[in-house]
């Protein structure tokens, strides 16, 4: 395969999802909308980083979220303005820049392993929802793994880490997840005990 023949194939490929959304057949899984809006009441700071086109993933929010939901993100770095695509880390070092926070102070929500390795690589926490192309696959690293985000009325399937009482994503389970990781952080290792 030749660079030109890749940039016209990837192009071609952006052209058909926008047009899968455009039409109705995309939307945002189970629980993404209701998670955003919790994330948001809570006063989070939210940032998008995706090896997607940003034009795919405006068609994706603007067919799905309220008008000005751009407003809601203090970062959005997609493959457009972070050419390293995962597992590299760039695109989500990028948004932590933009959110001016740390990794400590973050989660990363992922669905394939690739993403996993990029956002370990940045030393995020991270969610993974499974899909049907990787719902049999390990995550090994990651936080929590799912089938999704769930809803009260229809809570997700845990498949590593634990949920709680909730039976579903929630901003209470999330910080959990960080303090968690904070506490495992703080353990001192094996070896330096015995030093």
């Amino acid at each position: 395969l030749t660079p030109d023949l890749i940039r016209e194939l990837h192009q071609r490929k952006t052209a058909i999802y926008a047009a899968l959304i455009r039409d109705g057949h995309l939307s945002l899984r189970p629980g993404v909308a209701r998670l955003l809006g919790e994330a948001r009441e809570a006063g989070l700071r939210l940032a998008l980083a995706t090896s997607s086109a940003r034009s795919n993933l405006e068609t994706l929010l603007d067919m799905n979220l309220p008008a000005g939901w751009r407003d809601w993100f203090d970062a959005i770095e997609s493959c457009d303005s972070v050419p390293a695509k995962k597992p590299s880390p760039a695109v989500y070092e990028a948004a932590l820049r933009g959110l001016q926070l740390p990794p400590t102070a973050c989660i990363a929500f992922e669905d394939t392993l690739n993403g996993l390795r990029a956002a370990r690589a940045a030393q995020l926490v991270t969610v993974i929802t499974t899909h049907r192309y990787t719902q049999s696959r390990q995550f090994p690293g990651a936080a929590l793994v799912t089938d999704g985000f769930g809803d009260p009325d229809a809570p997700c399937k845990l498949s590593q880490g634990t949920l709680g009482p909730e039976r579903w994503v929630t901003v209470a389970l999330l910080r959990r997840l960080l303090d968690g990781a904070s506490r495992e952080q703080m353990k001192p290792s094996a070896e330096g005990a015995l030093a």
